[in-house]
């Protein structure tokens, strides 16, 4: 049986760890482990079912008092995707979204658990986190910024309408 999404091959390209002190330098009770997603998705032009993922991916410890202490991770992976002939193509969007942050994010998961195994604050499990939310976030906030720049497009036309007429009005 043939996997529908098969990971092909993986690289970081980002991956830091960096753990901070309390600001007054004495002990601390960690309240909140903070996270951000995003992600972009390119196609093969050459082969339809290939495709690459860019997961971006950050986490920050906190206080009550929302003071970041802690774990402050950033990181970055790409991850190139075959997805099986049989899949649809109107199924290929979704299913390369949900199963390339899954994938990824599971890759990620277990480098920072080895790389933060020696830090102070010993070793961080990232909180099992659904795909499908994450999916569901990052394309809120996509669209969100689609709108946003189609609105300040418009404005910017509309600027360079009223110029023009206040100009031929002269």
């Amino acid at each position: 049986m043939n996997p529908v999404c098969q990971l092909n091959d993986y690289n970081f390209t980002k991956l830091s760890i960096e753990w901070v002190p309390a600001g007054n330098g004495g002990e601390f009770v960690i309240n909140n482990l903070a996270t951000r997603f995003s992600y972009d998705v390119y196609k093969n032009p050459d082969n339809e079912l290939e495709y690459l993922m860019r997961f971006w991916a950050a986490f920050h410890e906190e206080t009550e008092d929302k003071e970041r202490v802690g774990y402050q991770i950033t990181s970055e992976i790409f991850g190139n995707f075959t997805l099986d002939e049989s899949v649809e193509e109107e199924q290929c969007p979704s299913l390369i979204r949900h199963n390339g942050v899954s994938i990824l994010l599971g890759l990620l998961r277990a480098q920072i658990g080895i790389n933060t195994g020696s830090f102070y604050g010993s070793k961080l499990i990232i909180p099992t986190i659904m795909p499908q939310e994450i999916v569901a976030e990052v394309e809120k906030i996509k669209a969100n910024a689609q709108k946003t720049a189609k609105k300040k497009a418009v404005k910017r036309v509309a600027k360079k309408v009223a110029k023009k007429r206040l100009a031929k009005s002269k």
